[in-house]
């Protein structure tokens, strides 16, 4: 008899685990960039926040 969380979400294969996996990473990633960028005044690492912050939405949205 499954538990409550299986009821709730639906079995993924383990390519599909891989990638919800790599995606919570890239958010939390995401997170701390966005935290960054909002406290710093340094407009030279503003500028790289802004460009990983780019990148890490890019990558978000590549995976779906």
């Amino acid at each position: 008899m499954p538990g409550p969380r299986e009821e709730l979400q639906p079995r993924l294969t383990p390519e599909q685990r891989e990638i919800e996996s790599r995606k919570e990473g890239l958010k939390l990633s995401r997170s701390r960039v966005l935290a960054q960028l909002h406290s710093t005044k340094n407009p030279r690492y503003r500028e790289t926040l802004e460009q990983a912050l780019a990148v890490l939405e890019e990558q978000i949205a590549r995976l779906g």
